[in-house]
């Protein structure tokens, strides 16, 4: 209840902030000849279709805006490196950039603020970008107060995942093929599960006559993210992340009676040989390899993911790899009762601002306006053009050409359209109708099925520059010792008679002080 009381106060106080003075504008608002604007960011996820080169639809939106764009690209991977050097140099800054770190720790947004490298954006919204002062001031207040800063001030746009969350789920990919070869059903508790992998270790699914089944692996540098969906049999929420929001409260799962359990469950799935003897691969590519020559059992990733795996591990050759299938299933239910609670993606991503060296601030906003809020805009960097990357039917919905559905270099949706320059990371305000066509029926049904207990991730809530110094100091050890620790739980290098020690050593580094903090942050956000 306070929650909602809450938003719905951050609501009513937003649309009185809202001025009448965003005027629409008119296109083109820029002079092709003259205006440039430079623009650093990671670069294109499809690598063989760089920003830097012509591509159709980033130049179909320069001429519909009259603004030429230079591309400051750097390869994503290597991007936050980068330009965390330049940007502490302060120099021969670019108008707009991606803000390094942003897509998992806002306080970096509000750091760059704090030493005037990012200049305010709301008044500038305001003034000159009716569309995203209606998107976040009216339609999605909540996107509003995730621009927030502690100061009251907006200093970055950010990706929106709103719509696609709707429809692209994260969950635990199964096979089912496997189950019914086995003569098994779909597991709903812990104990089912053991059952399940265990019979996938030792019953040759796959049907080659060698015992080489992975049953359960996971690819994340933090394999709580995907073995953490088997955490709701101990009543966490999963993936398992450390802290939870609970009615206002900011809760760290390490600190749960039911955390221990669910270690101790991980460390006889791996003593068995029930989970990857790597512990964590560490690389999705590595997982899309083990998938192909049809040797895993189960893991979580989204749920059009499914699609790819079981079609690469039809072709392994083994006897039954015809049969492949996976599909998304329900994380296992607590014996307790407790209700199964799967945490959504995060509202927002990678952010976005204007610096100080910009020296035309108002066509940098009415770019953002056009290309993240304005329909034809958002479905332009969204959709692509049409007739190259989709068609309009005569209902005025849309459908892929085979350049997209049928990609001729067998380029997935995703590549497809980022190939020519839609879909991109950065400057992406992702609508539901489009998270319906970008991924595929089954996908979308199948994540229904587990959006029905999704619950709001910890809020992105950005730290004043005293919080964040002293989180960063906490942090740097409190996460090495717990992410080392909780290794060794599972993989039985240190015995769990030892997690309440483990526990206490947390709290003598500054644990319960990090909680403190991120409660201050949770009361500051419901307060707004």
């Amino acid at each position: 209840m306070k929650k909602w009381l809450s938003m719905l106060l951050v609501a009513v106080m937003a649309l009185s902030l809202v001025s009448a003075g965003a005027e629409e504008y008119t296109l083109p608002f820029g002079n092709y000849d003259t205006d440039t604007l430079t623009i650093a960011c990671g670069d294109n996820y499809y690598a063989a279709a760089s920003y830097a080169e012509p591509l159709e639809v980033l130049e179909s939106i320069e001429k519909t805006t009259g603004v030429q764009i230079a591309w400051d690209v750097t390869v994503p991977s290597q991007y936050d490196e980068v330009m965390r050097v330049r940007l502490a140099a302060g120099v021969d800054l670019p108008d707009i950039v991606q803000i390094p770190g942003s897509y998992g720790n806002k306080g970096e947004v509000f750091s760059y603020a704090s030493q005037g490298i990012l200049i305010p954006l709301e008044d500038l919204i305001k003034q000159y970008a009716p569309n995203l002062s209606k998107l976040i001031w009216e339609e999605m207040p909540e996107l509003g107060e995730a621009l927030t800063a502690p100061d009251g001030h907006i200093y970055h746009i950010a990706q929106n995942f709103d719509g696609t969350n709707k429809v692209a789920s994260k969950g635990l990919l199964l096979r089912t093929d496997w189950l019914t070869a086995l003569n098994l059903e779909v597991p709903t508790t812990a104990d089912e599960w053991y059952t399940v992998l265990k019979a996938f270790k030792e019953q040759d699914p796959n049907g080659n006559g060698q015992a080489d089944e992975i049953p359960l692996t996971a690819f994340g540098s933090n394999p709580l993210s995907e073995y953490g969906y088997l955490g709701t049999a101990f009543g966490l929420a999963a993936p398992v992340a450390k802290y939870i929001d609970v009615d206002g409260a900011a809760v760290c799962q390490y600190d749960l009676p039911g955390f221990k359990d669910f270690l101790t469950f991980l460390n006889k799935l791996y003593t068995e040989g029930l989970m990857d003897p790597q512990y964590t691969l560490g690389d999705e590519s590595k997982m899309n390899a083990l998938c192909s020559k049809d040797l895993v059992g189960c893991s979580a990733h989204y749920a059009d993911i499914a699609e790819l795996w079981e079609g690469t591990a039809k072709q392994a050759g083994n006897p039954n790899s015809a049969a492949a299938e996976y599909h998304m299933v329900c994380s296992p239910k607590a014996e307790d009762g407790t209700e199964i609670r799967l945490l959504a993606r995060a509202l927002t991503g990678f952010c976005y601002g204007v610096t100080r060296d910009c020296k035309n601030p108002e066509l940098a906003v009415k770019w953002l306006d056009y290309i993240y809020a304005n329909p034809e805009g958002r479905d332009t960097m969204l959709y692509g053009l049409e007739g190259l990357t989709y068609t309009v039917n005569a209902d005025g919905s849309k459908t892929w050409t085979d350049f997209v559905a049928k990609n001729p270099d067998g380029l997935n949706v995703a590549s497809a359209l980022r190939s020519v320059g839609a879909f991109p990371a950065q400057f992406s305000n992702r609508t539901l109708d489009f998270g319906k066509m970008l991924y595929s029926q089954r996908a979308a049904e199948e994540s229904e099925a587990v959006v029905q207990y999704q619950i709001l991730p910890f809020p992105q809530v950005m730290g004043t520059e005293e919080e964040l110094d002293e989180i960063a100091s906490l942090s740097a050890d409190i996460d090495t010792y717990e992410s080392e620790m909780i290794q060794n739980f599972i993989t039985g290098q240190t015995s769990l008679d030892g997690f309440d020690s483990f526990r206490e050593t947390v709290r003598g580094m500054g644990g319960d002080d990090l909680t403190n903090i991120y409660q201050a942050q949770l009361d500051r956000y419901y307060q707004k």
